[in-house]
């Protein structure tokens, strides 16, 4: 999400996620100094409190408007039917499917966070597709939240068709300084254009160079071995490694539609696909 897209209230919680760094910076470096005890202290502490008070209340708040926002679309999608045989994309960032409820951050068919949880009937899907959108989600607790309610929605015997960013060629690339993949890579990938280094480049694309307020960015990179771990804890009980275009399901012939997973260098995607059955 670029910074002209941001809403002023977004733009705010941006700001205040850059201070709680900056404080939690500070009073480290104050150590036993700022301490409760410590007459040096003052009202240091009962500040934090107020603060963190008033953001608990503000949360609050925000969870309970949760309900009328995604009520009033349920009409209009059917959220809580379905015979098992529902579609469902989720974060497609644009690119919808025709015929598939597509899930996103709005504006789309049905506009929500996914950590929220689905708001979706469970066993009313047969297929979702998700590409690039699970290594947006901090590692292991959100990944692993989302990817247990993509289960529930499934029916039994439902694919989930996976695609994310691979870290394997990433690191091998790296690896073997491979400077035109890098290059090629700065294609698809706009941000790249910033990191200096193929270092710089392969461990921001993981989510390690993530920043306090950069809500949407990358949080993780995978590789097949932990994604499949990963998937194993939320449930699923046959997980695949896939190619683009070849999951072994016709209804999830779509890694086309994203710009991201069509993506490749001489021959060789950049992304992993990896199909799971609930």
């Amino acid at each position: 999400m670029k910074t002209a897209d941001r809403t002023p209230n977004e733009r705010i919680v941006e700001s205040i996620a850059i201070l709680t760094r900056q404080v939690a910076n500070e009073l480290g470096g104050f150590g036993s100094y700022v301490d409760p005890a410590a007459r040096s202290s003052g009202d240091i502490r009962g500040g934090l409190i107020t603060v963190f008070r008033e953001l608990l209340k503000l949360r609050r708040k925000l969870i309970r408007m949760r309900k009328p926002y995604v009520g009033g679309q349920a009409s209009r999608v059917a959220l809580s039917s379905g015979s098992g045989d529902r579609k469902i994309q989720i974060g497609g960032g644009g690119q919808t499917l025709e015929g598939w409820l597509n899930v996103d951050l709005p504006p789309a068919d049905l506009s929500v966070n996914v950590l929220w949880g689905l708001p979706i009937r469970g066993g009313s899907a047969r297929v979702v597709f998700c590409s690039h959108m699970l290594e947006h989600l901090d590692y292991p607790d959100d990944g692993l939240a989302f990817l247990r309610e993509v289960r529930r929605v499934l029916r039994p015997g439902g694919v989930l068709r996976l695609v994310v960013p691979d870290i394997h060629e990433y690191l091998s690339a790296y690896a073997r300084r491979d400077r035109a993949f890098f290059r090629a890579r700065r294609k698809t990938w706009p941000d790249s254009e910033r990191c200096e280094t193929m270092l710089i480049e392969t461990l921001l694309y993981a989510g390690a160079a993530s920043q306090p307020n950069d809500f949407f960015g990358h949080k993780f990179g995978y590789d097949f071995e932990t994604l499949k771990l990963l998937l194993r804890k939320a449930g699923f009980r046959r997980i695949e490694r896939s190619a683009y275009m070849k999951s072994r399901h016709p209804d999830l012939h779509v890694d086309s539609a994203s710009p991201y997973a069509r993506a490749a260098f001489r021959g060789t995607h950049y992304s992993l696909f990896v199909d799971a059955v609930r």
